[in-house]
This record gives structure tokens, C-alpha cells and sequence, in this order.
């Protein structure tokens, strides 16, 4: 993202290369912590992230407990204030997570660039190639149940890791 004058909209930005955040025209600075879950938040805006994925994101475990996901989320909120229109950016899932609003997260940029974990990229691949043996494609078109049913299990408990 260039350094270019951004329209005062409220919505966030997230330059991942250069590691720099800005709400509307203003530049926010933050730790690494705060920075890494608003970028994990960011990735998913619209959709709630548990307080297991935020800790797997930032700390590298799930074990990290829930008081260190909240009060990171204290500061960040403290970090990125109210939005313009007087709502929070981040809103509060009840005993699940976390859910930054879509309306205030700026899209990519087509210059931007997303960062996948190996191990994500490793299970979306795994799940592709059971896809793909469960449409027939591999197996000269036939479908295969066997295949399908192997593929919902490994997604239903990719959803509840």
C-alpha cells in the first residue's frame, strides 16, 4: 500500500508488508501481539474467530488462555477507538470470540499480499484431493460415497479445531 492520502472513511488498513496500520487517514502504531490479532480479525472480518484460533494465530498454540486473547482486544479497541458512525469495529461473540465488523475492513489491494501457514495450506490441499477423488476425477469419472464421507469428517473437525 503506498503512502498515499487515504480517505478519513473509519475503515482499517493493513499493509502486511511494511507491517503498518492505518484507520482511515490516521497511522496507528501497535505491538506485535495487537498487530497480529487485528490482522488474524482482519482476515476473517465479517466472521467470528474463536478465542483458540486468535491464540493459535498470535502465540503459535491453542493453549493460551482466553485472559491474554481479552486483554489484547482491550488494548486493540483502545488502539482503533469507536467507528466513525459510533459502533464498535470489533464486536464481542459471548464465551466463543471475536468478530471484526466487514463494513470497516478495507479490501486487499491487488499489490497486497495474503500469509498462509504451511500447515493451513497443507490441510487445504488435503481437503482438495479428497474433493477431487470424491467428484469421480480420479477414478475415471464414478462417484465415490467412500470419499465424500471422508471429506465431511475432515471439514466438520477442521471446524471444530
Amino acid at each position: 500500500m503506498a503512502d498515499l492520502a487515504l480517505p478519513d472513511d473509519g475503515r482499517i488498513r493493513i499493509d502486511t508488508d511494511a507491517h503498518r496500520v492505518w484507520r482511515g487517514a490516521r497511522e496507528l502504531h501497535m505491538p506485535l501481539r495487537r498487530y497480529q490479532l487485528l490482522v488474524a480479525l482482519h482476515g476473517r472480518a465479517g466472521r467470528v474467530v474463536t478465542h483458540a484460533q486468535l491464540a493459535q494465530d498470535i502465540w503459535g498454540n491453542t493453549w493460551a488462555c482466553q485472559s491474554a486473547v481479552r486483554m489484547q482486544m482491550v488494548h486493540l479497541r483502545r488502539d482503533l477507538g469507536d467507528a466513525p458512525d459510533g459502533s464498535r469495529y470489533v464486536t464481542s461473540v459471548r464465551s466463543v470470540g471475536y468478530r471484526l465488523e466487514a463494513r470497516w475492513a478495507a479490501p486487499l489491494d491487488a499489490g497486497d499480499t495474503v500469509t498462509v501457514r504451511r500447515d493451513d495450506l497443507d490441510k487445504a490441499l488435503a481437503y482438495l484431493e479428497l474433493a477431487h477423488a470424491a467428484l469421480g476425477e480420479d477414478n475415471g469419472g464414478e462417484y465415490n460415497p467412500a470419499y465424500r464421507t471422508r471429506l465431511r469428517a475432515a471439514l466438520e473437525e477442521a471446524a471444530h479445531a
